[in-house]
């Protein structure tokens, strides 16, 4: 099937997610010539709405891997998995992606602070989520 633009890959592949037809909706991401955070953030939130909160964080891994950017969408995304997995190595990725958005975009919504933090707290790590939370109103401030 002939798809000249990356509009019309990003509609493809949410359409497919959205039925819950996850299968398709990968094969068609891994034929997209060249994806961008729409792609990997529909991918990733679709996953996290199927309950597949390791697919997400696969998805999530493997985007930083291959260099794409990640944006606040994909911070939002990933809370459930990460608070679910426990795993505090998922929280300091969080927070490395977070870090990497306030070098390139300086006017944060608190909602983006609190996705780290959150993160953190629900795995029991209350100092590392303080941290954030003072760092927060330094930039702020």
């Amino acid at each position: 099937m002939p798809v000249k633009d990356l509009d019309s890959w990003n509609v493809m592949i949410t359409g497919y997610a959205k039925k819950g037809k996850m299968e398709s909706a990968r094969e068609l991401f891994d034929r997209v010539p060249k994806g961008d955070v729409v792609s990997w953030n529909a991918m990733i939130s679709r996953y996290v709405l199927s309950g597949c909160h390791k697919k997400a964080l696969d998805m999530f891994e493997e985007m930083r891997n291959v260099g794409e950017r990640q944006d606040e969408v994909t911070l939002l995304s990933l809370v459930s998995p990460c608070a679910d997995s426990g795993d505090l190595s998922n929280g300091k990725k969080i927070r490395e992606t977070l870090v990497e958005i306030i070098k390139r975009k300086k006017n944060l919504s608190s909602t983006i602070w609190n996705v780290p933090m959150d993160i953190y707290a629900k795995c029991g790590s209350i100092e590392s989520a303080q941290g954030i939370f003072r760092n927060q109103h330094r930039h702020e401030t």
